[in-house]
């Protein structure tokens, strides 16, 4: 079965992030899951307040995470942030 990307970034709950050039993209509700389109490493704060970065995350993965922002040293792209 194949996940329709559309369909993802309009659903209720999720949210397309678009990681700038440089500073950092908020998540305040926090996230329950990152879906990673392109892979790479994401870095981001966790609720408590620890940076974690994950290393070379697949293409088309579902990353289980508890996210407060995501960082510009994020090299992974099409990201949707799941609530």
């Amino acid at each position: 079965m194949t996940t329709d990307i559309r369909r993802l970034e309009t659903a209720k709950g999720a949210q397309e992030i678009t990681v700038p050039g440089s500073g950092t993209v908020d998540c305040p509700r926090g996230t329950r899951a990152l879906y990673v389109g392109s892979g790479g490493n994401i870095t981001c704060t966790l609720p408590e307040g620890g940076e974690v970065t994950f290393s070379n995350v697949p293409d088309g993965y579902t990353l289980t995470v508890a996210a407060r922002t995501i960082d510009t040293s994020t090299t992974a792209s099409d990201i949707v942030a799941l609530y």
